[in-house]
Formats: structure tokens, C-alpha cells, sequence
């Protein structure tokens, strides 16, 4: 599922730093769409099950590979495409 294309109302937000500027992540609510952007794991982790929501995450930098069941446990409320590591 592509959340992004079948909500209009859909944020798109490219090539934020949240590690360097984390205050600006719980600015974003349900129904994102993250490109280009660079989280701590954790950060990013807090951030989908504490909001809830649907928000896509792609060509994103994360700061250590998630686990199976972490990528488990997201599976509801977001779609992840590819990442890569720091």
C-alpha cells in the first residue's frame, strides 16, 4: 500500500536531518510521506508507535539496521522502502 497516493492531503517531506533537528519530527502527523531523510533508529522507532498513523519512509539514512521484529511490529503503520546505514 502507497499511503501517500491514496491520501491528497498527504505531507511529503525531503532530506530533513531529524538527528540534528529532532524537535521538527513530532511536527509531522498521520498520513506523511519521508524521502531522503535521516533518523536515529530509535528516534524513528518512538516516532511510528507513539503517533500512530500511516507514513512511508524512503531513501532514508538510519543510524543502525532494524530487527525483524522491529520492522514487524511497524508493519501497520508504516511502509519502509529501501534505507541505508551511516
Amino acid at each position: 500500500m502507497t499511503y501517500s497516493h491514496y491520501y491528497n492531503n498527504a505531507k511529503k517531506i525531503f532530506a530533513v536531518d531529524f538527528i540534528e533537528q529532532s524537535d521538527l519530527l513530532m511536527e509531522f502527523t498521520r498520513f506523511t510521506y519521508f524521502t531522503g531523510c535521516k533518523f536515529e533508529k530509535t528516534q524513528l522507532l518512538d516516532f511510528i508507535n507513539q503517533n500512530g498513523g500511516s507514513y512511508e519512509f524512503n531513501n532514508i539514512v538510519l543510524n543502525s539496521k532494524l530487527s525483524n521484529n522491529e520492522l514487524y511490529d511497524i508493519k501497520d503503520n508504516a511502509e519502509l522502502g529501501d534505507y541505508f546505514l551511516l
